[in-house]
């Protein structure tokens, strides 16, 4: 198993309004996708499902394709759809 899925929280922003990823080992959460934590398909569509989407699971390679440059992201409902998040 790959860990190549990223986590992001929906329920909750940082204070600059932008989406919130979770940590390595699940130990909190990250505005900078460079310290955003990677998980396996199962454990992050697992959580996806077990948080009613409160939490989302984002593939890597989507991600990477959607930004190349930047290491803040801020998500609105477009970014999302994007990225083949149903909300």
């Amino acid at each position: 198993m790959n860990d190549d899925h990223y986590i992001i929280c929906m329920k909750e922003q940082s204070r600059e309004g932008t989406a919130l990823f979770w940590k390595p080992e699940s130990k909190g959460y990250t505005s900078d996708v460079n310290q955003a934590g990677l998980f396996t398909k199962e454990f992050a569509e697992r959580i996806e499902t077990n948080t009613h989407k409160e939490n989302v699971a984002i593939p890597k390679e989507k991600l990477n394709n959607y930004f190349t440059v930047y290491s803040v992201a801020g998500f609105d409902t477009e970014t999302l759809s994007k990225l083949g998040v149903k909300k």
